[in-house]
């Protein structure tokens, strides 16, 4: 029987972080809330604060607080005391009062929100008429836009490297400490860069357009900080990705950004970035939240901006293997990109799309939307990084259907051109799964054991992630038929992922699949049902019965009670991983015939031969169209003889049926299959016994 190991290919906090860690002073200080400034935890209130900073300063040319600047010390005492904060010069009492009301020392005493706040401003717009033309504009700028003319530099400052290295300290693992120093440093770095960035931005033309883009840049380190300052261990594996991930604060200089100029847009683009953020960090349930928040404010915005929240949010959505709802939602967002006129977005909205297709839809559609891709692609010029995820998902697919060939090629095309690191770790490793399908088994291991070195080079030896490359040197070792180093990488596997995730966690359960069904080659059937049935039903209490998830274990539970001679249930496994298939990739599909073999075999065994011969014609034919291996199509040719003999066919199907069988076994090497070589002989002498008695 066909083993089905589980691969695993790659594909590609609190929910609004409303306080800032302790300890950790970022932004320009003359502007801060007293709070912030004396690193007490802060909320939106403070927003208002420095709004209300930077509008005083725009009506009277100085700060409330101007006088009180010498030090630190001073500034923050003033601000508690509200000490110096005169009257603006031809300002109204009404805008004075609410002015004030927002500079409260105590955040209490200021508006319940900024919506408040401006709704103030608003209705007493309505009633003056006596302020100077300079006051005016820049009033009347502050209330339409929520930008002043006035830029002043802000300085960026990460002071919170004793946190993430105590945080890191207390996961325990090996690498923290090693971790933590590299990760620092590369946020110290980030905000001089950013500091730099803003400075630049201030003194050169188009400046809200950067500003903005830097305050997603913000936005985005505030939300990592407060991420590794009390960091999981989870978070300590993928915090190298997630800094590195940040974007990069030059960009901002050159942007011709075509995000919608509206008040709410700026926020929305900001949530987007701390949901990308929290996406990298691991982070994915927080993500998700900021991500659907972004996508609620924006749906009455322009396309362009609906296009990147739907995608952000299908994009966590198939992350967190709800392939179903990410396919809705990335849908959305190809279309409404189209609508946009952005071709970027499109395409890498269609690639997404194609991913999540591969899970729960027909080979059709997801060819369907790898040609939306391709096409959305040449317009925008074929980005690099966009091509590397069109060939990765091509790859993908290709590895899937059986066409080893077209895999290897596109896999290889992508490692070319690919240069981020998280990226070429997955391809090794896709790429070595491919070579393991094709029985390339030393390029295979060689690919493989790139990819975990690379791993553990980028995220250290405790990572949770590198028991998925453990799993599939695994499945080397077990092809080269050193079983018992392949149990060891297993346990290893297992353990890793349960140190790290818990028992029910996906990689856990892909190693406890595997080893039972190392356990079937053993012959141990018995051990074989007990880790089938162990990762069916959990898969079933995490998914639900009908989810794809639950296919592989339910065939392989299928193969080891026929094993055991216990056929009905095999039967009403094989039916039950049947209907598991047919619903999501249709009836004809590759993994199809892995279960109608099994089901044909169980049926005769259970004396109903026309019934297997109807099951395994259909097994045959998806075998011999689908491009499998000439092992696979020798396994389901032989149940089907076997299924013919016992159906009681003519002599002229049994030979037809034992033709076939002799040319694909011509085809391999008989020492490498001798255990084939001796069922074809006997199934030839059962065919020659049949033809002497007669019977036709």
């Amino acid at each position: 029987m066909a083993k089905v190991a589980d691969f695993g290919l790659a594909r590609t906090g609190t929910a609004t972080m409303t306080e800032a860690t302790v300890g950790q002073v970022i932004g320009t200080v003359p502007y801060m809330a007293p709070e912030q400034q004396g690193g007490r935890s802060v909320d939106a209130r403070a927003d208002q604060y420095a709004f209300c900073s930077a509008l005083w300063e725009a009506l009277d040319g100085a700060l409330p607080f101007a006088s009180q600047t010498q030090s630190f010390a001073s500034l923050l005492d003033a601000k508690r005391n509200g000490v110096g904060a005169r009257r603006p010069r031809g300002a109204p009492g009404w805008l004075v009062s609410a002015l004030r009301r927002g500079l409260a020392p105590q955040p209490e005493e200021r508006f319940a929100s900024m919506d408040a706040l401006l709704a103030a401003l608003r209705r007493g717009r309505r009633y003056w008429r006596g302020v100077g033309a300079l006051g005016a504009v820049a009033v009347l700028t502050m209330w339409g836009t929520t930008r002043s003319d006035v830029c002043h530099p802000e300085i960026l400052v990460f002071s919170g490297a004793p946190d993430v290295a105590q945080a890191f300290k207390a996961t325990g693992l090996a690498v923290a400490s090693e971790q933590a120093e590299r990760v620092t440093a590369r946020l110290v770095a980030y905000a001089s860069e950013w500091s730099d960035a803003h400075r630049s931005v201030c003194i050169g033309p188009r400046r809200w357009p950067r500003l903005e883009c830097l305050a997603q840049g913000r936005a985005g380190f505030e939300t990592l900080v407060e991420v590794l300052s009390h960091a999981t261990r989870s978070d300590v594996g993928n915090a190298w990705s997630a800094v590195s991930s940040l974007p990069v604060p030059d960009a901002c200089l050159t942007t011709q950004s075509t995000q919608e100029a509206s008040i709410a847009a700026p926020k929305i683009w900001e949530d987007l970035e701390r949901a990308r953020v929290l996406q990298r960090a691991g982070r994915l349930e927080a993500a998700l939240a900021l991500a659907r928040r972004a996508d609620r404010n924006a749906a009455a915005q322009g396309p362009a901006l609906r296009a990147h929240t739907s995608f952000r949010v299908g994009r966590i959505l198939l992350l967190s293997q709800q392939p179903q709802h990410a396919l809705e939602q990335l849908e959305h967002a190809f279309f409404a990109a189209r609508a946009a006129g952005d071709s970027g977005m499109a395409s890498a909205a269609a690639i997404q799309v194609a991913n999540a297709a591969q899970i729960v839809a027909t080979d059709e559609v997801v060819v369907q939307w790898l040609r939306h891709a391709e096409a959305e692609l040449e317009r925008a010029g074929n980005p690099p990084g966009h091509r590397v995820a069109l060939l990765t998902a091509r790859g993908n697919r290709s590895s899937e259907r059986g066409d080893l060939e077209a895999a290897l090629i596109d896999f290889d095309e992508a490692l070319e051109l690919s240069q981020d690191e998280t990226q070429r770790i997955s391809l090794l490793t896709n790429r070595g799964l491919t070579h393991l399908r094709h029985g390339d088994l030393i390029v295979a291991e060689a690919d493989l054991r790139r990819s975990l070195e690379a791993q553990i080079a980028l995220r250290g030896a405790d990572d949770a992630r590198l028991a998925g490359v453990l799993n599939n040197l695994a499945l080397v070792l077990w092809d080269r038929g050193e079983l018992d180093e392949a149990e060891r990488f297993l346990q290893q596997t297992h353990a890793l992922a349960v140190s790290s995730a818990g028992m029910a966690s996906p990689d856990a359960l892909r190693a406890l699949l595997n080893l039972g069904l190392l356990a079937f080659d053993r012959e141990d059937y018995d051990n074989a049902a007990r880790l089938a049935r162990t990762v069916r039903d959990a898969r079933i209490d995490a998914f639900g019965p009908e989810h794809r998830s639950v296919f592989v274990p339910t065939l392989n539970l299928g193969n080891a009670l026929l094993a055991l001679g216990q056929v009905e249930n095999a039967i009403s496994e094989y039916r039950t991983a049947l209907e598991i298939v047919a619903q999501d990739h249709g009836p004809e599909h590759p993994r199809a015939a892995y279960v109608l073999t099994g089901l044909g075999a169980a049926l005769r065994q259970a004396g109903r031969g026309r019934e297997a011969r109807e099951v395994l014609t259909q097994a045959t034919k998806i075998r011999d169209t689908t491009g499998a291996s000439v092992e696979l199509r020798i396994e389901t040719w032989a149940e089907f003889a076997r299924a013919l003999h016992a159906a009681g066919a003519s002599n002229t199907e049994l030979d037809a049926a034992l033709g076939v069988l002799q040319t694909l076994y011509a085809q391999i090497d008989p020492q490498r299959d001798a255990e084939q070589q001796a069922l074809l002989s006997e199934l030839g002498r059962a065919i020659r016994m049949q033809k002497r008695i007669g019977r036709r």
